[in-house]
């Protein structure tokens, strides 16, 4: 059954980021053997060197990672403004092939929690 069946026709957006970060990307890097980043706020690159920054607490710390090679990097959802105008790219179709015996988790629902804030004095090492 579709993800969009299982929710009444509407599959939030957040959960589907949250999906593929946080489920479909580190099985990604692990079957291809590649290191992960995710939840990236800043990219950057030198070379053949990504530089992907994160956040932590909050915001109140930015981490940098500093990766040579593939790598699998996810990214903060709205954390860019929208492009100005149109490009150029061309859309292609492809068909891939999914065993569906060879899945093993199942989106079965969602739930909205509340946040608070990490005070990164009341932080334990």
């Amino acid at each position: 059954m579709p993800p969009s069946d299982r929710f009444g026709g509407k599959f939030p957006r957040a959960s589907l980021e949250r999906l593929l970060a946080e489920d479909v990307a580190p099985a990604v890097a692990n079957a291809l053997d590649l290191p992960l980043v995710t939840d990236t706020v800043g990219l950057e690159t030198d070379g053949g060197t990504l530089t992907a920054t994160r956040e932590m607490y909050g915001g109140k710390i930015a981490t940098v990672n500093e990766l040579t090679g593939n790598a699998v990097v996810t990214i903060r959802g709205a954390e860019w403004a929208d492009a100005e105008g149109t490009g150029d790219a061309e859309i292609q179709e492809f068909h891939a092939e999914i065993d569906e015996d060879a899945i093993r988790s199942t989106a079965t629902g969602f739930e909205v929690v509340g946040g608070g804030d990490i005070g990164i004095s009341d932080s334990k090492p």
